[in-house]
C-alpha cells in the first residue's frame, strides 16, 4: 500500500505540533515585548529557544505571516507586522487591501468604452463603462494593477465629467474606488471575489517587473450597489510580494 492511500497516515489526534509552536512563538513575541517593524530573532535560535526543530519553528512563521502577525523585510527577514491603522473592506482601493505595501505610480488607462463579454456579463448591462487601469509599485518596482469598470450611468458626474489628465491623477484619486464618496462605498456589497493564478507567460503581464521567485495572481471582484452590479475590477499583483487583507473587524481590541 503507498503512503497516501494508507488512512492511518494521515489521521491526527489532538493540537498538532505546528499549532502549538505557533502558539509558543506568538508568546514568545509578546514576552520579548516586540513592537510592530521590529525584527524576530531567526527560525534557529527561535527553534533552540523553544526547544523545537527549526522546520517546526519555520511552519510556526509562515503561519503567523498568512495571518497577518509577521511581514517579511527587503532582506527576507521576519518583522512584526505593522497594526492596520483602520479595517479594510471590499470596497476599499486595491492598495488598501494590500496593506498600503503598493503605491499607486500611473495610470494606464481612463476611458470610456462599451466593454467586452467579460465586462457585460458580470455587471449585466450593455451600456458604456468608463475603465480605467492603474499600477503599483512596491520599492520602486512595479508590482500590482487593478483594472476597474462602471457603467457611467453610476459613475460621479465629477469624474465621468473630468478631462484626460484629471482621470489620470493618480494623486489625486488612486483608484476608482477612491472617487467615490466614503458612504457610498461603505454601502455597496461584494457580490464576487474571486482568486486565480496567472500565467508568469501572458502578455497581460508585460508591464510587471516580477521578481524570479514572484508568483502572479488576480483577484475578480464586482460590488453591488442597491442589489445590482455597479463595479468589477480586475487585480493582478504579485502574491510572493503582497498580502491581500479584507478586514472589516478591524484590529483586536485591548481586554
Amino acid at each position: 500500500m503507498t503512503e497516501w492511500r494508507d488512512p492511518e497516515r494521515h489521521v491526527r489526534t489532538g493540537m498538532p505540533p505546528f499549532v502549538d509552536a505557533y502558539n509558543r512563538v506568538r508568546e514568545l513575541i509578546r514576552r520579548d515585548g516586540l513592537e510592530p517593524g521590529e525584527q524576530l530573532p531567526n527560525e534557529v535560535v527561535i527553534g533552540g529557544e523553544l526547544s523545537i526543530r527549526r522546520e517546526l519553528a519555520h511552519e510556526a512563521l509562515l503561519l503567523l505571516e498568512e495571518d497577518g502577525h509577521l511581514v517579511r523585510d527587503r532582506d527576507r527577514r521576519w518583522c512584526v507586522a505593522p497594526a492596520p491603522p483602520y479595517p479594510v473592506g471590499f470596497a476599499d482601493g486595491f492598495h488598501r487591501q494590500l496593506r498600503d505595501a503598493a503605491t499607486p505610480v500611473r495610470r494606464l488607462h481612463a476611458a470610456v468604452e462599451r466593454g467586452g463579454s467579460w465586462s457585460r456579463e458580470l455587471l449585466r448591462t450593455d451600456e458604456p463603462k468608463l475603465v480605467w487601469e492603474t499600477v503599483f509599485e512596491l520599492d520602486g518596482v512595479l508590482l500590482a494593477s487593478t483594472l476597474e469598470v462602471m457603467p457611467l450611468s453610476v459613475v460621479p458626474p465629477e469624474v465621468a465629467e473630468a478631462d484626460d489628465e484629471a482621470q489620470r491623477d493618480v494623486g489625486r484619486w488612486p483608484t476608482l474606488l477612491d472617487a467615490l464618496d466614503p458612504a457610498r462605498r461603505a454601502a455597496m456589497v461584494p457580490m464576487v471575489w474571486r482568486l486565480s493564478p496567472v500565467s508568469r507567460d501572458t502578455e497581460r503581464l508585460s508591464w510587471m517587473e516580477l521578481p524570479l521567485h514572484g508568483m502572479p495572481a488576480v483577484v475578480t471582484s464586482v460590488l453591488a450597489q442597491d442589489g445590482a452590479p455597479a463595479y468589477l475590477a480586475k487585480n493582478i499583483f504579485d502574491l510572493t510580494s503582497f498580502q491581500v487583507a479584507v478586514d472589516l473587524l478591524g484590529p483586536p481590541q485591548p481586554r
